[in-house]
Parts: structure tokens; sequence; C-alpha cells
């Protein structure tokens, strides 16, 4: 049913929603095709990444594969990204991933809250949850991904640390 809100020009599911919506739903398409067994979407998957890893008409700043200007858009295309890498195993895309990553760390901050990843990137203001918690996921597997990694488990652990110490989880351990 998803597919059916699938833009072959495009690249997007329903080119109307927010741009990130459609990396979350290559994710899921993905994570289909790898439980299943499925590979009946694999040609919209790779359309879907070729088309939208090109410069953002609205962030050309950004260089293309899927920088966007506020760091959770960036953070969902990378872990679909990921998805991709580990259903075909294209090196290609694991650099894609790891560049995604390195622009998401470039937006660390120890000045405002303490630390964390910023979301706006235009005013390097406003740390937001799913920023922190998309840029945790991401160093995690890719600490899982790269033989020999160091680097991703540091950042995941710095980013846990500060994360469970920004306020943003409350006494019942639910996310604000």
């Amino acid at each position: 049913a998803m597919m059916t809100f699938y833009d072959d020009t495009t690249g997007l599911w329903d080119p109307g929603a927010p741009w990130w919506q459609s990396g979350l739903a290559l994710e899921a398409v993905l994570g289909f095709m790898a439980k299943t067994g499925n590979r009946d979407y694999m040609w919209q998957a790779n359309h879907t990444i070729q088309t939208q890893r090109g410069p953002l008409a609205w962030w050309p700043e950004g260089g293309g594969e899927f920088r966007a200007e506020s760091t959770d858009d960036t953070g969902w295309w990378a872990l679909a990204v990921i998805a991709m890498y580990e259903l075909t195993g294209d090196a290609e895309l694991l650099e894609v991933a790891r560049k995604d990553e390195e622009y998401m760390y470039s937006y660390w901050t120890d000045g405002s809250c303490g630390g964390g990843i910023v979301w706006h990137i235009p005013t390097r203001s406003y740390h937001n949850a799913i920023s922190n918690e998309l840029y945790m996921v991401l160093t995690a597997t890719l600490h899982n991904l790269v033989p020999g990694d160091t680097t991703y488990l540091e950042r995941s652990l710095r980013e846990w640390e500060w994360f469970k110490k920004s306020g943003m989880i409350n006494a019942d351990n639910l996310v604000n």
C-alpha cells in the first residue's frame, strides 16, 4: 500500500510531504525487502537514492549526499542508506553514510546545552531529541559495520553520555 504513494519521477513518497519522510519510507521498504527476501522494489530504492543524493534545491551548501539544513533530515536518510548498504553490500553507500555522520558531527557543540548535535544548521540553535537519537543510532550502527572502528564507538558513547544528562529523558524514562 505504501508504494501507491511513490513517485517514479522524483523518487519520493508523496512529493508534497516533508523530504525526510521519504528517507523513512525508503528505510521501511528496505526493511521489508531484508526481512522477506522480496526484491520487487529494488528499482525504486536505487532510483530514490540516486535521485535524492544530489544537492538539495533548498540547501545546496550541504553539497548533496543527503546533507540537509537540519541534522535530523540527514540522520533519517543516512539510516536508510545504511539499510541499502546492508541489503546490497555496495561500499559506496557505506561511504555516503560515513560522510553524513561526519556532517552531523560537525554540528556538535559543547557551548549551548553543554553538548549535543544542533538541529537547525543555519542558526546553529536548538538541540532536540530526534537529531541526537538519530546520531546515536547512526554512530552505533557504523561502529558495528566498520571493522576495527573506535571513532564511531567513542562518538556514540559521547552522545549517550550527553543525552542522558540533557534533561530530555524524564523521571519515567520517557524522552521529551
